[in-house]
């Protein structure tokens, strides 16, 4: 009777490790799963940039081939609706944090055909959400077409941090010379804004910057506010930073030290010496009292 207890004892130990090392094995096996289907969602701060570019290709597609995209000439055709900022309570316990500011950031997606292949393709840029109910900034430019490509370009799309794939639905307020576009996306569950500062970060202050240069989603550089200044090409205001972003970054918010929004990038030009002589490149952004002045030019 003992020695048949004893055996049935190491029977289910045998038994319990099988199971236990099964079950991890499906464990693994739906990570990879999960982190082949969303490559945004992969925890830990390490990403695949060419697998999350595959990701929105192939989500932004879908929803387009589905009829659930407006193309981006219907949306410049459908310009308006009513809109609010949202007023945020200044806290001084707020500070920026990469984390909790990297919710509101999203990636821009326009998706294209070439005539090259069949195949669809997406130029990514920046954006962020400024209201729980998908109320968006990110730049005029990156939503505007030409003639020659009104039928290429075939829809603007919005991503999160989390893989979330939004169609544009709605273009409220855009404007050319201030390089700035409020537009609208549709989620069932509530997003998490960016609270907008209430004025422009002064000269010397520190800036933090989430943006997808080049295809480097989710990014951040640091530096500081260097001028502020009347563009020339636009005759619109204008402020320049020292942090670092690149093609890619358009549309991105530049935040102070509290986590607000005090600028958006816009782009960027080279000082040259002499011809091939560069010497500083110029990091422009659109200070945020621009935006508020898009919505009042809207209202009035």
């Amino acid at each position: 009777m003992q020695k048949t207890t004893i055996k049935q004892l190491i029977a289910l130990l045998i038994l319990g490790l099988l199971f236990s090392t099964s079950f991890v094995r499906t464990l693994k096996a739906q990570n990879i799963v999960e982190s082949e289907l969303n490559p945004l969602a992969i925890k830990g701060g390490i990403l695949n940039d060419g697998s999350i570019k595959k990701y929105i290709v192939e989500k932004c597609s879908k929803l387009y081939e589905n009829g659930q995209a407006a193309s981006i000439s219907d949306l410049f055709k459908n310009i308006g609706g009513g809109f609010d900022l949202p007023r945020f309570k200044a806290s001084k316990n707020e500070s920026f944090d990469y984390e909790k500011q990297k919710e509101g950031v999203l990636i821009m997606a326009k998706l294209y055909l070439c005539d090259n292949c069949p195949n669809f393709h997406a130029n990514t840029s920046s954006g962020f959400v400024i209201n729980k109910d998908g109320l968006c900034v990110s730049n005029h430019h990156i939503f505007s077409q030409t003639e020659d490509d009104k039928n290429t370009y075939l829809g603007m799309f919005a991503i999160d941090q989390h893989g979330h794939v939004y169609p544009v639905t709605q273009i409220h307020a855009i404007d050319d010379k201030m390089d700035l576009a409020i537009f609208k996306i549709d989620s069932k569950k509530p997003l998490k804004p960016i609270k907008l500062s209430a004025s422009n970060a002064p000269i010397s202050h520190d800036v933090n910057l989430i943006s997808h240069p080049f295809g480097e989603y989710y990014t951040y550089s640091y530096g500081k506010v260097t001028r502020y200044y009347i563009s020339p090409a636009k005759n619109s205001l204008r402020g320049s930073i020292s942090a670092d972003f690149a093609l890619g970054s358009s549309g991105a918010p530049v935040m102070d030290k509290n986590g607000r929004v005090v600028g958006v990038v816009s782009s960027t030009f080279a000082l040259f010496a002499a011809e091939n002589e560069a010497q500083m490149v110029v990091k422009q952004i659109v200070p945020v009292s621009e935006i508020y002045q898009l919505v009042k030019n809207n209202q009035d």
